[in-house]
């Protein structure tokens, strides 16, 4: 029972790993396969671990513009400061449900922005590869150029639903803080 224990107070670190690393990173790896028109063995067992780990990296490298991005959500609601006195009166603590349940939350904004950012740098990609086109006359897929302003336009559009739905969860989050500091005030 003690080893379930250990592994249930992971918890948020696994949240983390997974909507804030590997589930972005596979995604803009699938996008850029998908853009390239490649599947490099993605329909094998090792392919699809190969896929993950990629994703996890990549997710990795992204973890700094997440961070500081989802630091300024952060600061804007004013989310830290609020957790930070939900710690100092002692509601919770480090492992406590409410505890992991907001680290579930927070990583659920940093997923939102990572997908952001990913989706941003495809866009970016995507718009090199229209400049290749229009000017040297040598295309990287089979995309027109209509075609590939589409994607762009989407891509858009896109980041612009992370980006809300990242703001959305972060005043979910704040939601679930203010009550549990209204909730410790009146038992006072």
């Amino acid at each position: 029972m003690v080893q379930f224990d250990k592994a249930f107070n992971q918890v948020p670190d696994v949240w983390y790993d997974l909507y804030v690393r590997i589930f972005p990173g596979v995604y803009f790896c699938i996008a850029l396969l998908f853009f390239y028109r490649s599947s490099i063995g993605t329909n094998s067992i090792g392919g699809g671990i190969t896929m993950v780990l990629a994703g996890y990296i990549i997710g990795h490298m992204a973890q700094p513009s997440v961070g500081w991005c989802v630091g300024k959500i952060s600061k804007s609601l004013r989310i830290s400061e609020r957790r930070k006195y939900l710690r100092s009166i002692r509601i919770i603590d480090a492992n406590s449900r409410d505890s992991l349940i907001m680290s579930k939350q927070h990583a659920e904004v940093a997923s939102m922005i990572s997908f952001m950012i990913f989706t941003i740098l495809l866009s970016i990609i995507i718009l090199t590869s229209i400049w290749s086109d229009l000017y040297d006359n040598w295309s990287i897929n089979n995309y027109s150029t209509n075609e590939k302003i589409y994607i762009v336009l989407f891509g858009i559009l896109l980041s612009i639903v992370f980006f809300i739905s990242a703001i959305e969860r972060g005043k979910t989050l704040l939601i679930r803080i203010n009550r549990l500091i209204e909730d410790a005030e009146h038992h006072k």
